[in-house]
This record gives C-alpha cells, sequence and structure tokens, in this order.
C-alpha cells in the first residue's frame, strides 16, 4: 500500500471532504454518525491558527478527534468484510462501507500534512540560543522518527496507530520551535558586578 499524501488539498479542505464524503451515507450507521461528528468537532476554530497550523495548546485535540473518528470507521469496516474482503453483512451498502474508506485515507492524509508542516517550520526557525541547539536538533529527530512511524502505520493499514504517531511527531515539532525561540540566560546579578570596573581588555580602572 502507497502512503497517503495531500499535494494538493490542505488539512481542512481534506477533513471538510471526509464529512461531505460520509454525509450521504450517515443514516446507514451510527458508527458513520459519530465520525461525521467527531470531524466537526476536530474544526473548531478555537482548536486552528490558520489552515495549516494548529494551536499550539490545544492542537492536540484535533489529532484525538480525528483518530476516534477513523476507529469508529475501521471498526464499521471490519464489521462488514472478512479477511477476504468479502462483503459479509448487510447493514451498510458497498457504498457506505466505500465512502468509509475514502474519508480513513483523506483524515489520515490530513494529519499528516499537520505533522509535516509542524517539523518543517520546527527545521526553520532560527535558534536563538545556540546553547539549545542541541535540544532543538533532539526534538527534529524525535519529530521526524515518529512520522517516520506513522508512515509505516499507515502502510499496514493500522490507521488510527497512524495518527497517533503523527501527533507525536507534532509535538516534538512544537516543542523543536519552543526551544528554538528561547532566548539566551541575561547574566546574573553577581556576572554583572564582576564586569563592572574593568577595561575592554580586562583590566581593572585602579591598575598601575
Amino acid at each position: 500500500m502507497t502512503v497517503t499524501t495531500a499535494p494538493l488539498s490542505g488539512p481542512r479542505d481534506l477533513k471538510e471532504g471526509a464529512i461531505d464524503t460520509l454525509t450521504p451515507f450517515a443514516g446507514e450507521s451510527r458508527k458513520i454518525r459519530k465520525a461525521i461528528s467527531l470531524v466537526q468537532k476536530s474544526l473548531e476554530p478555537r482548536l486552528w491558527d490558520d489552515d495549516l497550523h494548529l494551536d499550539t495548546r490545544h492542537g492536540h485535540k484535533v489529532f484525538d478527534r480525528e483518530r476516534a473518528a477513523v476507529r469508529q470507521l475501521m471498526r464499521l469496516l471490519k464489521e462488514n468484510f472478512d479477511d477476504d474482503d468479502r462483503h459479509r453483512r448487510n447493514e451498510v451498502s458497498a457504498e457506505a462501507l466505500g465512502a468509509s474508506q475514502a474519508a480513513i485515507d483523506a483524515l489520515v492524509a490530513a494529519d499528516r500534512v499537520l505533522a509535516q508542516t509542524a517539523l518543517d517550520d520546527a527545521a526553520a526557525a532560527e535558534v536563538q540560543d545556540p546553547k539549545r541547539q542541541r535540544q532543538v536538533d533532539r526534538g527534529l529527530a524525535r519529530a521526524q522518527h515518529d512520522l517516520s512511524r506513522g508512515d509505516s502505520e499507515q502502510a499496514d493499514n493500522d490507521f488510527d496507530d497512524a495518527i497517533k504517531k503523527y501527533k507525536s511527531a507534532w509535538r516534538h515539532a512544537q516543542k523543536a520551535i519552543k526551544e528554538a525561540a528561547r532566548e539566551p540566560r541575561k547574566p546574573r546579578g553577581r556576572d554583572r558586578r564582576r564586569g563592572r570596573g574593568r577595561d575592554d581588555d580586562g583590566s581593572s580602572d585602579d591598575d598601575g
């Protein structure tokens, strides 16, 4: 299976598209209705800074709600297909099942874009204090690691776990951005006093 990416659509567009895909089949399953509700909640304006960036404090809830929506749809698919992918039950139509899988693909792709965007922002951030470069690099490495793990989960059709890893990548990227923005510490009072009364060459004013 090829990992889904979203080169032409932004995360919000993908989420809204997933809702549109599922809505015609909402009457067929409570799980579909629940998934729609969860995705709608993930689009609450307070969770977003703009179409590509989540609120740093509350943005993690977008991944949580998305993952819960995907799990509802995964359960629906599991209940209606056997191991050979033959239609097993008549609870929902084949069209509804196809829409559910399409929605899952869109939601996972949206969350990957959010994680990748945060990682790109972190990588481009200027580190204000060189002493924090190691912490920034560590956060970037962890974010990239979790992004790759998310891709592996997606390739294995473990879509809910993929979103969990993308959330972790996003959080590590946010930490790296925060570390990069920290200003160098100002010298303590004792250090400033030590510097008083000395010329540029390090000699004191009363040196003979």
